[in-house]
């Protein structure tokens, strides 16, 4: 995707331009004018998720009638119907989107993983959850951050959501509550290996336990969001390392832990 000098977001094919016969190839379309006429046709919520890099391309305003064209029109006097608008886009200005060799793109699997339980808006008076713009816009950056701490020899992507509009339809609802990712890191490392945890839910008994450590690494767990007491302690002495209350909220609790000498 590439910003002209207008800041007008335009989405181009890999090979767009190569050919003069071709210079608007079946593909590169104009995003922003696109999206502005969709809002102006569509008064149900819109999604419009983008995946691609996002780079600025001066040649858009120095050639006469180079830009492409949108995929639907409307006249900017026609009102504006549309009731909610959450767009995504998997970069920020001047930067790229990134993906390993052969696999999908981190913004496709971070937004393939929200989609499947770790976010959720509570619904009112019963025990779905909404998978809206909301949920979305505040897990994205979270699970992006995941997949570049994992991804260790890259640059690192940013998402960058925008929402608009009065009304945010989901879209879609699960029955249980959102997954939280724990992770848990100790440092100095050699103490990784003598301590262990335990995390527990504060009210609800239904919800087990989870205890480990005593491995070597970033301590690594899935339980379902709400208030827990976390516990880390030394095998050896019970020297507890850390004994509180914390608001496990998905889709990721990240708590990196420095055990003084």
């Amino acid at each position: 995707m590439s910003l002209d000098p207008r800041n007008e977001q335009i989405l181009l094919l890999d090979d767009h331009g190569e050919s003069e016969n071709r210079p608007f190839e079946t593909g590169s379309f104009d995003l922003s004018n696109t999206i502005r006429a969709l809002c102006r046709k569509v008064e149900a919520p819109l999604y419009v998720f983008v995946d691609a890099c996002r780079t600025y391309a001066d040649e858009f305003g120095m050639a006469i009638g180079s830009n492409p064209d949108a995929l639907l029109h409307d006249g900017v006097r026609t009102k504006y119907i549309n009731t909610g608008l959450t767009h995504i886009s998997s970069a920020t200005d001047n930067k790229s989107a990134y993906g390993s060799s052969n696999e999908i793109s981190r913004f496709t699997a971070a937004l393939r993983m929200a989609l499947t339980g770790y976010c959720g808006d509570g619904k009112p008076g019963t025990r779905d959850w909404f998978v809206n713009g909301h949920a979305l816009s505040m897990a994205m950056p979270k699970l992006l951050d995941l997949m570049n701490r994992e991804s260790r020899n890259s640059e690192p992507q940013l998402c960058n959501p925008y929402t608009a509009g009065t009304v945010d339809a989901p879209l879609h609802v699960i029955n249980h509550l959102p997954i939280v990712k724990v992770e848990i890191e100790l440092s100095p490392e050699q103490h990784c290996l003598n301590s262990h945890y335990e995390i527990r839910h504060s009210s609800d008994q239904s919800i087990a336990a989870i205890t480990g450590g005593k491995t070597k690494g970033v301590w690594k767990a899935e339980t379902p969001k709400g208030i827990y007491e976390v516990k880390i302690c030394s095998q050896h002495d019970q020297e507890h390392y850390k004994n509180c209350s914390e608001h496990l909220d998905p889709p990721l609790f990240r708590l990196p832990l420095e055990v003084q000498p």
